[in-house]
């Protein structure tokens, strides 16, 4: 071997040594530097991030010892870990700063420098029949090492940027997917809005997660691989109990109690940007203002609710009432409500509101039949005059359910309300025969030839 292809040899080996040398010196002070803001409690900095740094640190120190002792893998991994952060911090929007740019790409440009080095030192080594030095134990432990660092920084930052939040986030955060999921899981209505939401899956919300919305807060996980999960009503929690304060590496768990010992579930949530205490805050607020003086006695006699004697309290029969029997106080509300007009009497009257008549009901007088339900503060009601009616269908109803479902169908078949009876003791019955009877007092002869009676497949025809 000539004396100048050694020198070049030489000068490939200090040349990729010193560059190596620079990042072994960068990576500790990277690690002392985050592991001090650590331990003194900086403010300034999110422990998060801090972690990151140090993590960071780790991996290229051991990627920067394999590049010492010749690694080409090892300078490889150097480049990718210092164009880690700045890239992550620039797709994160994550307080990227140009300076932050310069620095990654000086880095980047020496971890190329240094990789184009060993690549050429060990081929004149190779060339030269010369060995090219380094220890081989070092090199597999480096990039062991630092490779694994590596893929557990891209893991975690797949995570962030591809899957859902990792963190408490407010519902106007949510992505259109997670609504659809959220929403194809029966989680959230039409007419809810969410207000928080957190998910502790990597890619996925369906590993588990919770939801605060303005109606109800819930949790939902994986079980024998089956999604369950478990709601209670705002204005029905008794009591929020912490079991678990948290940590950066653990979720704190918040402990929800309704009416009834068995009546509880546990709710976790991540600690980062204190989001959680925004979430257990709106929660407490909402269901504060929810909360009725009927439920508040069940939760202090740490007994389930009784919903029928919540509606004996409030003055709603669990029966059909006979027009004669309706309060006065409930019948001038109907005529507040402009459900009753001059001259119209009541026959029979049925809510199954809890605490008020307002929240649902249906009236039947000598000349319509129809209901009523509240949404959103509003109360919203829809008719059927006896003469229109043409049909009455029950759709399918679950077996021992104390009420089921009627369908009023006139000519227009598009038309169609639903009503909701109680049917033990033949009530209901005996209100669709009154109802039929009384259509076909007041029907002319063109509304009865306009009436067709085909049920529809999946329909009971009661009576024609």
């Amino acid at each position: 071997m000539s004396e100048e292809t050694d020198q070049w040899r030489v000068k490939l080996r200090r040349r990729m040594r010193g560059i190596a040398t620079f990042f072994l010196v960068v990576s500790v002070l990277g690690g002392l530097g985050s592991a001090a803001l650590i331990a003194a409690g900086d403010q300034r900095w999110e422990l998060d991030d801090l972690i990151g740094l140090a993590a960071v640190s780790i991996g290229l120190f051991f990627a920067a010892l394999a590049s010492w002792n010749g690694s080409r893998i090892g300078a490889i991994f150097v480049a990718f870990l210092v164009v880690l952060p700045p890239v992550a911090a620039f797709l994160m929007d994550e307080g990227f700063s140009a300076g932050a740019a310069v620095r990654g790409v000086i880095y980047f440009i020496l971890a190329m420098i240094m990789l184009i080095s060993a690549i050429q030192y060990r081929a004149a080594s190779h060339k030269a029949s010369e060995p090219f030095g380094g220890r081989a134990w070092m090199r597999w432990l480096g990039k062991a090492l630092s490779g694994g660092v590596l893929g557990f920084l891209g893991f975690g930052f797949a995570a962030i940027a591809f899957g859902p939040p990792i963190a408490v986030v407010k519902g106007s955060e949510l992505s259109s997917e997670q609504m659809v999921w959220l929403s194809e899981q029966g989680f959230l209505t039409s007419s809810e809005r969410p207000l928080y939401a957190y998910s502790d899956g990597v890619f996925s919300m369906e590993v588990g997660g919770s939801l605060l919305t303005d109606e109800y807060v819930g949790t939902w996980w994986k079980e024998d691989g089956e999604l369950q999960s478990y709601w209670i009503k705002l204005g029905e929690i008794c009591e929020v109990k912490t079991e678990n304060e948290g940590s950066i590496i653990q979720d704190v768990i918040y402990v929800v109690h309704g009416p009834g010992e068995d009546n509880w579930f546990q709710l976790w949530l991540s600690i980062e940007d204190n989001l959680h205490k925004q979430f257990v805050s709106r929660m407490k607020t909402i269901n504060d203002r929810k909360m009725r003086p009927e439920i508040q006695t069940f939760c202090e006699e740490g007994r389930p609710i009784d919903w029928v004697e919540v509606a004996t309290l409030n003055g709603i029969s669990q029966d059909i009432v006979d027009g004669q029997a309706v309060p006065e106080e409930q019948s001038d509300w109907m005529r507040e409500q402009e459900f009753l007009i001059e001259g119209e009497e009541i026959l029979s009257f049925y809510s199954y509101g809890k605490f008020s008549i307002s929240e649902e009901g249906s009236l039947l007088t000598d000349q319509y039949l129809g209901g009523w339900a509240e949404r959103d503060g509003e109360v919203q009601s829809w008719w059927m005059e006896l003469s229109e009616i043409c049909e009455i269908n029950r759709p399918e109803n679950a077996s021992g359910s104390p009420t089921a479902l009627y369908r009023l169908v006139p000519a227009d078949p598009d038309s169609w309300i639903d009503l909701r009876y109680p049917t033990r003791n033949g009530q209901a019955d005996a209100l669709v025969d009154r109802v039929l009877l009384l259509r076909d007092e007041r029907q002319s002869d063109e509304q009865k030839a306009s009436c067709q009676v085909e049920a529809e497949p999946d329909l009971e025809v009661v009576k024609p």
